[in-house]
């Protein structure tokens, strides 16, 4: 089942797969800014893809930096985060170990023909 969800200037699509157990993937989209919302979009997700398009805490308004990341990841409680949409100054740094500077769950880069399983 698919819904969008609008919280204030960003654009969710989540898609909510069901894995049995109670598992789901949770996956968002689009440009985003750190709000409280996010958190509830994220929360308990078995597999949260999220980009991640800067390295820092914060260098625009309408994507995420690694440590608002992490920061959101570790306070949804999410337990495997993929990292999507990067820009290349994210390339060009560590960006697992910024985002893990505020979350302590597993963390990869996506890359091309990923697939995940839960």
């Amino acid at each position: 089942m698919e819904c969008e969800r609008r919280v204030d200037r960003a654009y969710f699509k989540q898609p909510w797969i069901p894995a049995g157990g109670g598992r789901k993937i949770d996956r968002f989209f689009r440009g985003c800014y750190p709000h409280p919302g996010l958190v509830n979009l994220a929360e308990q997700a078995d597999i949260f893809i999220c980009e991640c398009s800067f390295p820092g805490d914060g260098a625009s308004s309408d994507h995420l930096a690694a440590g608002q990341v992490g920061w959101l990841a570790q306070v949804a409680g999410v337990k495997r985060l993929v990292l999507v949409h990067l820009y290349p100054p994210a390339l060009k740094v560590d960006l697992i170990s910024l985002v893990r500077e505020e979350y302590s769950g597993q963390a990869e880069i996506a890359t091309d023909g990923l697939a995940l399983s839960l």
